[in-house]
């Protein structure tokens, strides 16, 4: 009896740990932060620099959340966030380590690693490895995206609201087709613009200098307003333009437009930026914002 309860166990332990890393091989990052919340400086005890070392040398793709890449710092949900999670006490070490996404879903938690070492930065170094190579170690890692959800067919109660849109804006569609007519003429010199030479970075073209940068009119001021976790920026109106959510480094916000996730809003001197694809061209645009 106790035999075959060790198979099934074995065999339970198995299957977690094959849809763990299935899980993880659905993004494209694994992002380290440079400061745990449990710490009041970078890199406390080398905490930050053993743990991206470990997921390194297993294979992920481990990056500090001060280093961001341009396509991870464009869409957030292309990483998994590293938390430090601390249960320990005065005799011993006791950690373990959780993977959320871009909304904060926990998509992967280790098992705990523990010390028992009077030494701090000997005992965190010893509940680091135990904790990450306990858990992950012969995990085979390999980048397999989700599925576009864009391609996904439309519920069929979605479908006549869609209809009703589309109705209601065909005049304004009229309108629109019209202003590309008058733009037709000055349209080879900028297409000249856009065809500048582009690298392919992950299926996404990207300018080799600068993304395009737009500013926004002096009119459009918009107050940033507290919210559950994070901001909406709403103007003069007030209408709400854009909200942002909360990510791993505090000047740097998933940007939410129409309840779709579209780039990021960060800071960068004095300026705060907009920056997002579309039609696979990265762009930049400058806000006016007061908070």
């Amino acid at each position: 009896m106790n035999r075959l309860r060790n198979v099934l166990i074995c065999c339970l332990a198995g299957l977690s740990f094959a849809q763990a890393q299935t899980e993880i091989n659905a993004y494209k990052y694994l992002i380290v932060p440079t400061r745990f919340e449990n710490f009041r400086q970078t890199n406390q005890y080398n905490t930050s620099t053993l743990t991206k070392y470990h997921l390194t040398q297993m294979g992920f793709p481990a990056v500090y959340d001060n280093k961001l890449p341009r396509d991870l710092r464009i869409d957030p949900c292309l990483g998994l966030m590293t938390a430090m999670v601390e249960e320990g006490n005065m005799f011993r070490s006791r950690i373990k380590f959780v993977f959320s996404d871009c909304e904060g879903k926990v998509v992967y938690e280790t098992y705990h690693g523990e010390s028992k070492s009077k030494d701090f930065a000997e005992s965190y170094k010893e509940a680091i490895a135990d904790a990450l190579l306990g858990s992950m170690q012969g995990m085979t890692y390999s980048y397999d995206p989700p599925e576009d959800p864009q391609e996904e067919e439309v519920p069929a109660e979605s479908a006549a609201p869609a209809e009703v849109v589309a109705e209601a804006t065909a005049a304004e569609e009229a309108v629109q087709e019209e202003v590309s007519t008058a733009k037709e003429a000055g349209k080879d010199e900028v297409s000249a613009a856009e065809t500048e030479v582009m690298e392919v970075e992950e299926q996404v073209v990207m300018a080799e200098e600068n993304p395009q940068e737009e500013q926004w009119e002096a009119s459009d001021m918009l107050y940033a307003q507290p919210i559950a976790n994070g901001y909406q920026l709403v103007d003069s109106t007030p209408t709400v333009r854009m909200v942002l959510l909360n990510s791993s480094r505090p000047d740097n916000y998933i940007a939410m437009v129409d309840g779709v996730a579209k780039g990021t809003v960060y800071q960068e001197g004095e300026t705060w930026w907009h920056e997002y694809i579309q039609d696979n061209v990265v762009f930049r645009v400058a806000l006016n914002v007061k908070f």
